[in-house]
């Protein structure tokens, strides 16, 4: 209720302008306006105390009674103002349009902490209008506040980050989560928002083929809902995020549908192997011998490979540990890492020899990794995904 209260005191002065008896529209008396705010102010602190009563009844009260004043002001102006009039509805659309905006900004400030709630209000103070531009109608202008804001660093930036990947806008979520890049050194907080947006898009988003999915609205929507999965996994594997790896390779390996290496995708591979961890190998090392779910790659060369997880799994390790691709005899048809959609062997026998040299070398290099742990891998692990299309605008962010 608090902030509807905060905004009482120039809703009835407005109220006062819009008086019946001023059929004249001149601008209320300063003093008008104050003893009108003098009027409000006498009514909240009657009640606004049992707010915090130890009594359930007087706290309830006083919480109806202050609902009741606020929507007994906001009636008034409906009911005071000439809405049949052109300038006078534009006007009172304005006023409650900023009403909006003032309610959610003091909804975002209670759901924090003192410290971060005085944190926010100074950066609101140093940066007025990028901070009002949060709330845009226009989803472009707020992503666009939210990477302006983010920059400034410090924990009132990190807050905004934080709640704007729970907005329910696309753009504003997809600022939020670039902007982390930028960001120096980021707490758990933002890792946290990360990881429960990740969550909330589903494995839908990350399936293969979800560009194949549908058509129309459909499929712009699970296009848009892949971008952001992949763009949430790529600042987690910038963060380090320990649970990310876990993620990718089930991702990868873990397929619903037809093919793991259709465009939904590309490009987790190369997040695989930028992580650089050695639990990957450990997990990879026993599925290099696997044959299923093969692909056919055709050049326009005329060469032609076929590809399966297996290989998928033995280029991701040769990459890792800097070996070759070619000497095991991959063909890319272009020099660059593994990808299911680059990469195979022209014949079985290339094959069979690549899994021979890759026994010897593991071999060589087993204990480097004895007791590193293995990710499990099967459909029971994997995420079930389709989660909320959208998060709720106010989730208690911090402990």
């Amino acid at each position: 209720m608090l902030p509807r209260v905060i905004t009482l005191g120039c809703v009835a002065a407005w109220a006062v302008g819009l008086s019946a008896a001023d059929q004249t529209q001149t601008q209320p008396a300063p003093e008008e306006v104050q003893a009108a705010r003098r009027a409000v102010a006498r009514a909240v602190a009657a009640v606004a105390a049992d707010l915090g009563s130890d009594s359930y009844r007087k706290r309830e009260a006083a919480q109806k009674a202050l609902l009741d004043l606020s929507e007994a002001v906001l009636a008034e102006v409906l009911r005071q103002a000439h809405v049949d009039q052109p300038e006078e509805a534009q006007r009172v659309g304005q006023l409650f349009s900023s009403l909006a905006v003032s309610a959610r900004q003091g909804e975002m400030l209670i759901a924090m902490p003192a410290k971060r709630r005085k944190a926010l209000l100074e950066l609101a103070k140093a940066h007025p209008a990028e901070f009002n531009k949060l709330w845009s109608q226009d989803p472009a202008a707020a992503a666009a506040a939210v990477t302006g804001l983010a920059v400034k660093g410090g924990p009132a930036c990190e807050s905004v980050v934080c709640w704007a990947l729970r907005r329910p806008h696309w753009e504003v979520r997809m600022a939020a989560i670039q902007a982390v890049g930028a960001m120096d050194g980021p707490s758990k907080d933002i890792n946290n928002a990360l990881w429960e947006r990740l969550e909330a898009v589903g494995a839908r988003g990350e399936g293969a083929g979800f560009f194949d999915e549908g058509s129309g609205a459909r499929w712009a929507q699970e296009m848009l809902r892949g971008h952001e999965s992949k763009a949430a996994m790529r600042s987690l594997v910038a963060l380090k995020d320990d649970r990310i790896l876990a993620r990718l390779l089930r991702t990868v390996f873990v397929t619903r549908g037809d093919s793991p290496f259709g465009p939904g995708r590309e490009g987790l591979v190369g997040l695989i192997v930028e992580l650089n961890d050695k639990r990957t190998v450990a997990t990879l090392a026993d599925r290099v011998h696997e044959n299923d779910r093969v692909s056919e790659i055709h050049y326009g060369n005329g060469k032609q490979v076929s590809v399966s997880t297996g290989d998928l799994a033995l280029g991701i390790i040769l990459t890792q540990t800097n070996q070759k691709l070619a000497d095991y005899g991959f063909y890319t048809g272009r020099d660059r890492g593994p990808s299911g959609n680059e990469m195979g062997f022209e014949t079985e026998a290339k094959r069979t020899a690549a899994r021979a040299k890759f026994r010897q070398w593991w071999q060589q290099h087993r204990k480097e990794y004895e007791g590193v742990e293995k990710i499990p891998l099967t459909a029971e692990s994997q995420p079930a995904g389709g989660g909320r299309e959208q998060l709720p605008e106010f989730i208690e962010m911090w402990d």
